[in-house]
């Protein structure tokens, strides 16, 4: 592991992100990052409750992606009800690859 991606990324995304087979390399090049829960609801206004960390994935200028990660480490709530793993801000919409 490069020390560029553990500047980036505390060691618990690095291993999730290793588990989809992204390499260093591809993971850097990406620009995905941790974030902090107040970025989080700087970026997305998700509240972060419950929420222990979560990572950045850009997909283009002014549309990114937040992976989270709960305390519990479960993506159903006391419910039953099921979490998202995903949030990205409100409205914001992928522009078109032509």
């Amino acid at each position: 592991m490069t020390k560029d991606l553990k500047i980036k990324l505390i060691s618990k995304h690095i291993a999730d992100l290793k588990k989809s087979g992204l390499s260093d390399e591809i993971i850097l090049n990406a620009g995905i990052e941790t974030v902090s829960l107040k970025s989080l609801k700087d970026e997305t206004g998700l509240s972060a409750t419950k929420i222990a960390s979560a990572y950045r994935i850009p997909y283009d200028p002014g549309y990114s992606r937040c992976k989270l990660f709960y305390e519990d480490e479960k993506y159903i709530d006391d419910n039953g009800d099921k979490r998202p793993k995903y949030y990205q801000k409100k409205g914001s919409v992928m522009s078109s690859i032509n």
